[in-house]
């Protein structure tokens, strides 16, 4: 399970963060009477944006290389991520995160921009 550093250049254009908790809920068809299980599980996403990469095919080579090793099961990336998440949230400031499979977007236009985003999964 090998840390993989990614490029420290373009940076983030865009962080959307989700955070999921596992519950179900139930509704009775003939009571109306709810039903709710809580398994206290949580999960936190975050969705990555690059900005674009414009005219730097090595560099926008060297994005796409790094990803395809966050593909690898068990690999991983740390990233602080305090401003994205609350105050009840351990580990903010090196939190270790996983590619989610086939999150992966990448697109080359003809002026040779790198357009990338990528969805990302607390590693437990």
């Amino acid at each position: 399970m090998p840390a993989i550093t990614l490029p420290s250049t373009p940076g983030w254009q865009e962080v959307e963060p989700v955070y999921s908790r596992k519950s179900a809920e139930t509704e009775s068809p003939y009571t109306f009477v709810t039903q709710t299980q809580d398994w206290n599980a949580e999960q936190d996403y975050f969705q990555f944006i690059l900005a674009p990469i414009v005219k730097n095919t090595a560099l926008g080579i060297q994005w796409l290389e790094a990803l395809r090793q966050l593909a690898i099961p068990g690999n991983y990336f740390t990233e602080n991520v305090t401003l994205y998440v609350g105050g009840s949230a351990s580990g903010k400031s090196a939190m270790n995160l996983r590619l989610v499979k086939g999150s992966l977007s990448a697109r080359i236009d003809r002026q040779k921009t790198y357009w990338i985003s990528f969805r990302a999964k607390r590693d437990k």
